[in-house]
């Protein structure tokens, strides 16, 4: 055969021509889909798993909302072959391929992984009371769905402290309230984060969110609690916020939109999604949070609700003076005082009085300065040589906070006990009022005080619900106001010796975890090493708009969901575990949709009920237990992770995915059981720290008791139940995820996430004789004529092609031009042209035999 040899400019033309085809050609595909979604009023969904946007199209015609992944219900399972533009290349490897891929793309991700940007990087100042309100400001103005500002005074009718003089930052606003604090001074703000979208006043999930309380300073002159509570209630609203962008709750579609305000809707969420990468690429940059961090911040933020008071004793930090006007406000507290007019003397106390009548707080910091150590009950005289009844947990959890703060140059880990034998004994302390005052009550006297107008003794009678949180003592620093070794936000999450460790820092994470561990929980990982990026996302709706059609189950499925091929008989599935520190045991669940009440999964954002004769009573509804039944330990624990995070497919296939916690992992045989079509849910389940419960010791008093704590007995005991002030704490000993929904496909499907939360038609109406439809639909099934006429996107790219071939053919004809218009006049000037060869022309050609 012949080879030839093209002449320079050829070549870079050519080179060019294909370059062009190789960047063109992705562009065009993509802008022929999004055509087809305005064509076809569809609308795109976002995937925070990837740095580019996936396009998720839907049907608007008759006010139908679908996507079209092809999530199937089993009346209308179609198996016939599709036109997946995004998948086609897959079908010969398909799931080896996929795995490669999504491996090599994680490779290509971490190699291009900016290093924060030390520019951005804040080095941690002790911030004033000014600073601290300004920020708490911003904090809800920018913010209202996740964080609430309140005052004490204005909240409970308590007159402000000090003169006009003090906190002047506050008196615009006593004037314009006036109430009690007429005279001016100093007020105390605290904030109220959770999720108001997720959790909506007077339902069943915000009564039973779990509930953290953190106090800056009951001392004014200690001065790191303040900015480090104010610093992590700000990071743990900047990741929620950023996590729950480009905004995850439905917009309801009016069926008269014409299709120029639907593409304004469409564009306007694109723009929203740029706005999300770009909020978690500053994240990472700046504090060096990656997904699996922000994502897990934004689960706290969602799951659990948290009262921050940063200048608990407001006109002493002002002033840079330990105590409020003369009391100390640690001696306030009406336990173990023998005098009813030395407590609830200071408003500071009443304050934090006032906030704890009106929650059930399992946990609860306070931070003081002076020394360093974290200690537990019991710090009164009465039980000066004693432990408590909840002392196993107590001495457990302040070993866990020790060494998630970590060390930073030459200070070591806190040192841990309790406050009699690590600090020393005090007569109205907060830290045992908080533990016990609900039922050691022996210890409880009411007060009358004498001083700061009169406050009503009812008010220091207590129910039995109010008072039974594990309230440790931080003393955070040998120095009550250091003046270095503060922290950065560079790695702020980081609990080793790094360069951004500090007194700040430590004490933010030491806080961080205190979120977390109030309660237990679980979380599905991925399935054949394909990860799952969304499990818990803030500011999502648990239940569709009450105008919506679609039901709870659907909701529920379309909520996290997974598409698993056919020809797979057998599944991996993994989850993760936290929220605690022993796995007593933990295993999954599984069952067809159909067989299942969205209730009992716990689709309205509560945990399945449990029966006081039945640990299980979801195998009683059609469930199939998978008897993976396995111990491990969580991220907390004294020896770390296990099983190893490190050792799960998840973590070789998609690296950026990898939980911190657990991953624990069991096959599922589906093809035994299950048939294309099929819509499963499953459910993990976990058992915790039941140890907690069994490990009271002889010494403890008051003798003969059993732990006394919320947190203890919320999680192993289902005897347990406490209502107060609307909050319910109902015990129980297992622990379930969010339903995770997989279908069955067809032979051509991808084992793949197809989660959808955030496409903004989402709330489109659907039409009751849709309901049963398939969820997830194919371009096809919007517009059958499109398979009779043929697929847009195809005949773009045959235009493409045309197009460059005209180009091509154009180009040799003007060159052919060029070259006659040379031999003439090479003839002119007797120049003798020799046709034979062929090299003249830089075009050789060589025969092979």
């Amino acid at each position: 055969m012949k080879m030839m040899v093209l002449s320079q400019p050829i070549q870079r033309l050519l080179k060019s021509i294909f370059t062009s085809i190789r960047f063109v050609l992705p562009v065009v595909l993509v802008y022929t889909q999004q055509s087809f979604s305005c064509n076809a009023s569809s609308s795109t969904s976002f995937s925070s798993s990837s740095t580019t946007s996936s396009f998720s199209h839907q049907n608007i015609t008759n006010g139908s909302s679908r996507p079209t992944d092809r999530l199937r219900s089993h009346d209308h399972y179609d198996s016939r072959p599709r036109q997946r533009l995004q998948h086609a290349y897959l079908k010969q490897e398909k799931i080896q391929f996929t795995k490669t891929r999504r491996r090599r793309r994680n490779v290509q991700e971490e190699e291009e992984e900016e290093e924060i940007d030390l520019e951005y990087v804040k080095d941690y100042e002790i911030l004033t009371s000014k600073e601290i309100t300004e920020k708490m400001k911003l904090l809800s103005k920018s913010n209202p769905n996740l964080v609430t500002l309140q005052n004490a005074q204005e909240a409970f009718g308590l007159p402000a402290v000090g003169s006009s003089k003090d906190c002047p930052f506050d008196q615009e606003v006593i004037k314009r309230w006036g109430g009690k604090s007429s005279l001016g001074g100093c007020l105390h703000w605290f904030l109220t984060i959770y999720d108001h979208i997720s959790h909506p006043p007077n339902s069943d999930s915000y009564a039973a969110l779990p509930e953290v309380f953190l106090s800056g300073a009951l001392h004014g002159d200690e001065r790191i609690g303040p900015t480090a509570v104010i610093e992590l209630a700000e990071l743990l609203i900047d990741a929620a916020a950023c996590e729950a962008m480009p905004g995850s709750q439905p917009i309801n579609i009016d069926e008269s939109l014409s299709d120029e305000e639907i593409t304004g809707i469409q564009l306007d969420w694109i723009s929203r999604e740029r706005d999300a990468l770009s909020c978690r690429d500053e994240l990472k940059r700046t504090r060096g949070l990656d997904d699996v961090n922000r994502r897990w911040l934004a689960r706290l933020v969602s799951t659990r609700r948290v009262v921050v008071v940063p200048t608990t004793n407001a006109l002493g930090y002002f002033r840079t003076e330990r105590e409020e006007e003369g009391i100390d406000i640690n001696r306030d507290f009406p336990y173990d005082v023998k005098i009813a007019a030395h407590c609830m003397e200071s408003i500071a106390a009443r304050a934090v009085n006032e906030i704890f009548r009106q929650h059930m707080f399992q946990l609860s910091l306070t931070f003081h300065a002076g020394t360093e150590v974290i200690a537990y009950e019991w710090g009164a005289p009465t039980y000066e040589y004693d432990i408590s009844p909840d002392d196993f947990a107590q001495k457990t959890i302040a070993k866990g906070y020790s060494r998630f703060a970590g060390h930073f140059g030459k200070t070591p880990s806190y040192p841990t006990g309790t406050m009699n034998e690590m600090v020393y004994s005090v007569r109205g302390g907060m830290e045992d009022w908080a533990y016990a005052g609900s039922w050691d009550t022996d210890r409880v006297i009411k007060c009358i005080p004498k001083v700061n107008g009169d406050y009503p003794p009812e008010k220091t009678e207590y129910n039995d619900s109010m008072l039974r949180a594990f309230n440790m003592l931080v003393e955070t620093s040998n120095a009550k106001i250091p003046k270095k070794s503060l922290g950065t936000s560079e790695d702020v999450l980081q609990p080793d010796n790094s360069i951004g460790n500090g007194h700040i820092a430590r004490n933010m994470r030491l806080a961080l975890m205190a979120i977390d561990i109030v309660q237990p929980y679980v979380s599905f990982v991925g399935v054949n090493g394909v990860a799952l990026t969304r499990d818990v996302v803030p500011l999502t709706l648990t239940f569709p708009f009450e105008n919506e059609k679609m039901e709870l189950k659907e909701h529920c499925i379309r909520n996290k969901a997974m598409y698993i091929p056919a020809e797979l008989k057998e599944i991996t599935v993994e989850w993760t575990v936290g929220g605690g520190f022993f796995v007593d045991f933990t295993n999954i669940q599984h069952a067809n949709w159909e067989n299942v009440q969205a209730l009992d999964v716990g689709c309205d954002g509560t945990q399945p009920s449990e029966d006081d004769g039945d640990d299980d009573v979801l195998l009683n509804g059609g469930f199939i237990d998978e008897f993976a039944y396995v111990m491990g330990l969580t991220r907390w624990h004294a020896e770390g992770p296990d099983p190893n995070p490190d050792d799960s497919e998840v973590a070789v296939i998609s690296h950026a995915d990898t939980p911190r916690g657990p991953v624990f992992s069991t096959t599922i045989n589906i093809g035994s059981t299950y048939n294309p079509g099929d819509r499963l849910v499953l459910l993990a389940k976990v058992q915790l720290d039941q140890e907690w419960y069994n490990n009271v010791s002889d010494d403890a008093k008051p003798a003969n008791i059993g732990p006394m704590s919320h947190i203890v007995n919320a999680r192993t005991n289902k005897a347990w139940k406490h209502e107060s002030a609307g909050k319910i704490i109902e015990g129980r000993r297992n622990w379930y995820s969010i339903p995770l929904t997989l279908v069955i496909g067809s032979e051509d499907d991808v084992n793949d996430e197809v989660t959808e939360l955030f496409n903004p038609l989402f709330g489109a109406q659907v039409e009751e004789e849709e309901k049963e439809e398939s969820l997830f639909k194919t371009k096809e099934d919007f517009d059958p004529e499109l398979e009779e006429g043929g697929n847009p996107s195809i005949m773009i790219l045959w235009l493409l092609v045309a197009g460059v071939a005209g180009f091509i053919l154009f180009y040799f004809i003007r060159r052919r031009k060029s070259r006659t218009h040379e031999r003439l006049e090479s003839d002119e000037d007797e120049f003798n042209f020799d046709s034979d060869k062929e090299h003249d022309l830089n075009l050789e050609i060589t025969t092979i035999s």
